[in-house]
């Protein structure tokens, strides 16, 4: 079954909210195994709406629209799917009766736009809104089926949620896993894997990437998961020979989320020393739930008083090295380790630009440290982008080193 949402509401076009509906959905009907094609955004005109719901009738299985189910006048989705269907509104006097009664719990005075959310598709069926006042509607036209939800996540959401297997089946369902690489360009990953996109027909490969890591999205259609295990299982194992090290989960994850674990199942903890992230490290790693029991604290010193004063970097050294390099990098780990008490101590030092580059020292050079049990490591890294791409890649950098001394 091939599907498409039609997401209805100017302000989407003009970027005042983001569309949240079509990644649940999607989300949703892939667990259905059913495969979602296209995704539209229209804004509230009758005639563009009606014009984007017969293109999507006419090429999917299954329409669903989100969107336009509001009392006011440019609530208009109900009425241009009635339109190119000639399927008359008709007033449902228990939606109505609903709806007063929603107001009545609040004591609030109905105003009357809101009696037109009790119009209804003739011989629709009714999908009721445990949270607000607008219905939503499930309409079979011949073989094709359209669901008509309303816009705000917090109705939408639980309505399809909990009908959503009144009208659909689940034969078959789609499964994923995901591949998760850091330290590897996408278009290298790609290259790699090229050999196995099309190895297998009932098999899917795809990439797409983030600051520094690339997932492999695996992807076959199963009537159950034992089926889709053992299909993708020659796959996952040919990635793991090529990627080695650099992946760093098989599941749908972050880097910061694997470390946050291997860290609390390790029992573990970090401190951090920064100067060019400017405690993106510490905000990276206390983003995640449970940072309490594995990151003790981190000092951010950008100038050079704050590297001598707090991490007892050798002034002899900030002079003769600069506070960009290895051994200064170095003095950071190991005291930001010893001063905490923390079982690593990881250290970050580099040039973010878009000032301060020199001809030994370009702009993006950076370099990463981190310290355990007295043996202290130290990588020089050379990244490139503006300034915010930077100071990204040298937090996630420090944290994949991080990732590997927990292996």
């Amino acid at each position: 079954m091939r599907a498409e949402i039609i997401a209805v509401g100017t302000e989407l076009l003009i970027g005042q909210i983001t569309n949240t509906n079509a990644r649940h959905i999607s989300r949703k009907l892939n667990e259905y195994g059913i495969s979602v094609y296209y995704h539209s955004v229209v804004g509230d005109n009758r005639d563009r709406i009606k014009e984007v719901f017969k293109t999507a009738l006419e090429r999917s299985d299954l329409v669903v629209m989100t969107g336009g189910l509001g009392p006011t006048e440019d609530d208009l989705t109900k009425e241009a799917v009635c339109e190119s269907l000639n399927i008359e509104l008709v007033l449902d006097e228990n939606i109505l009766s609903m709806i007063q009664g929603y107001f009545s719990k609040r004591n609030i005075k109905m105003a009357r736009s809101n009696e037109k959310q009790a119009m209804v598709p003739k011989g629709a069926f009714i999908l009721h809104n445990e949270k607000g006042t607008a219905p939503g509607f499930y309409i079979k036209n011949g073989e094709k089926g359209i669901v008509i939800l309303p816009g705000p996540p917090m109705e939408m959401e639980p309505m399809f949620d909990y009908y959503l297997s009144t009208f659909l089946s689940k034969d078959t369902t789609i499964f994923s896993k995901f591949i998760n690489i850091f330290g590897i360009g996408e278009s290298t990953v790609e290259e790699r894997i090229l050999d196995l996109i099309h190895a297998d027909d009932s098999i899917t490969l795809a990439t797409y990437a983030s600051i520094g890591q690339v997932v492999i999205r695996i992807t076959t259609i199963a009537e159950n998961e034992l089926l889709a295990e053992s299909r993708m299982k020659k796959i996952l194992d040919i990635l793991h020979e090529r990627f080695g090290e650099n992946i760093f989960s098989d599941e749908e994850t972050t880097l910061p989320i694997k470390v946050s674990r291997l860290l609390y199942e390790h029992g573990k903890t970090v401190a951090v020393a920064e100067s060019c992230t400017g405690g993106l490290i510490s905000k990276i790693v206390t983003d995640q739930p449970g940072a309490t029991k594995i990151y003790l604290g981190g000092v951010v010193a950008y100038d050079n008083y704050f590297k001598q004063r707090f991490l007892r970097v050798s002034s002899d050294l900030l002079r003769e090295e600069g506070a960009v390099s290895g051994n200064v990098c170095r003095q950071m780990a190991e005291s930001v380790a010893s001063d905490s008490g923390a079982d690593f101590g990881l250290a970050v030092t580099g040039i973010a630009g878009p000032s301060g580059g020199t001809q030994d020292k370009p702009i993006g050079t950076v370099y990463i440290g981190i310290c355990s049990n007295g043996v202290t490591k130290v990588k020089k890294h050379i990244f490139n982008g503006d300034r915010n791409k930077i100071r990204n890649m040298a937090a996630m950098t420090a944290l994949d080193m991080l990732r590997r001394e927990l292996l």
